[in-house]
């Protein structure tokens, strides 16, 4: 359930301008980077460390961001 929520939150940093005070750092998390490489970064700007870590769910994440283009 985590990897599915992160995974929506995600795909719209990418694909919305996101009404969030961070906008420009999280758009940045994409800049030329793979998917699973922004979702760490991603995890990284909201200061999640702990989860940017986690190999199994970063890879999760990234899996369901392709299962959905």
């Amino acid at each position: 359930m985590l990897a599915s929520a992160l995974a929506a939150w995600a795909r719209h940093t990418r694909d919305d301008e996101p009404d969030d005070p961070a906008a420009a750092r999280l758009r940045a998390a994409w800049s030329g980077r793979r998917d699973a490489e922004a979702v760490q970064a991603l995890l990284l700007v909201l200061g999640a460390a702990d989860l940017a870590d986690d190999t199994g769910l970063v890879t999760a994440v990234a899996g369901r961001l392709i299962s959905t283009r």
